[in-house]
């Protein structure tokens, strides 16, 4: 098997580390689309048995598969260019960084037919799958109000090179809350379904030297009634990242950074802690989605989170920029 892994910073090494565990004799094919081909920034890439510099040569590699791993701007053009040669991918999120460029991809991909899944790691989290289980289960019954929060500063997340020039402080790169910290917003989807409507409010960005939105709030509106809160920030300490649905007949929360958890159901009239075990290492969701790419290849199944969930993201994300600068709801 050989998979080629678009794009070298710090999720296309992730990837590739998570390749190298759960498929040992994967060889590993890097495009670096972005770089000079030099020694050293062929060095840069120690983990692979090879690098690329050119579409040409990538395609030429004949690879199973492709990672999508290079800034948002650059996802759909990349993504075609791979299609045309029936690649299946696995496209980092968000799937892209313009709404207005998905119809192209949907194009191409109709004419492809070649699996296509969006990297929306969250939702292999053991937590998240819990939360989706309990609310399919009507453990809590119905949902009647949804609080998905996420916030770290982002010197402490981007903390190598100078953050204030990285990916995610710069628009033309793909940065700023709403796309990088989109992972709440699929979830939201995930469990509840497409929302109906968007009102937004976006701070002015508080962080020197950055262009991109840092600190965002999203209401989304749902046909049963449902609201569902959702803050991005990228300049909370310590860093947070928890989960609260209050429903009908009870109510369940979960803190993702502290691995906490609780369900309460009001005929039980008590509260069950500890309702989710963590991931054991740093890398699990990773590869619990490189796996689930990968059984689908193998039989053939449309992967969990395709065009569609990925495409939705971006309309939501979209909603809430139109809402915020008109002071308005906007239908999604």
């Amino acid at each position: 098997m050989r998979a080629l892994i678009v794009g070298w910073g710090s999720i296309g090494r992730r990837h590739a580390e998570c390749l190298r565990t759960i498929a040992p004799d994967c060889e590993i094919v890097v495009w670096r689309q972005q770089a000079a081909d030099t020694a050293i920034s062929r060095a840069a890439v120690d983990i692979a048995d090879r690098v690329v510099f050119s579409a040409g040569d990538a395609v030429a590699s004949i690879p199973d598969f492709a990672v999508i791993a290079n800034p948002a701007p650059l996802h759909v053009s990349t993504a075609c260019t791979l299609l045309q040669h029936g690649i299946p991918l696995l496209i980092e999120k968000p799937l892209a960084s313009d709404p207005r460029d998905v119809a192209a991809l949907r194009d191409m991909l109709q004419h492809a037919k070649a699996p296509l899944m969006v990297g929306y790691v969250l939702r292999f989290h053991p937590a998240n799958i819990g939360i989706k289980s309990i609310l399919e289960d009507g453990a809590i019954g119905r949902p009647l109000h949804a609080r998905l929060l996420v916030g770290q500063h982002l010197a402490d997340w981007r903390i190598s090179g100078d953050w204030k020039t990285g990916v995610s402080a710069r628009r033309e790169t793909g940065g700023g809350a709403l796309l990088e910290l989109s992972h709440e917003i699929d979830l939201a989807m995930w469990f509840f379904g497409m929302p109906t409507g968007v009102t937004a409010r976006i701070a002015p960005t508080s962080l020197p030297e950055i262009e991109v939105e840092d600190n965002a709030d999203l209401l989304l509106d749902f046909p049963s009634g449902l609201i569902v809160n959702i803050h991005l920030d990228m300049v909370s300490r310590p860093a947070r990242r928890a989960i609260e649905i209050m429903g009908t007949d009870g109510a369940v929360t979960v803190d993702l950074v502290s691995g906490t958890s609780a369900l309460w159901q009001n005929a039980l009239g008590e509260v069950n802690t500890s309702v989710f075990t963590p991931p054991s290492e740093r890398n699990h969701i990773y590869k619990q989605q490189l796996q689930h790419f990968l059984d689908c290849l193998d039989s053939g199944s449309p992967p969990s989170i395709d065009l569609d969930a990925g495409a939705a993201v971006l309309a939501a994300v979209d909603a809430a920029r139109r809402s915020a600068a008109d002071g308005r709801r906007m239908l999604v």
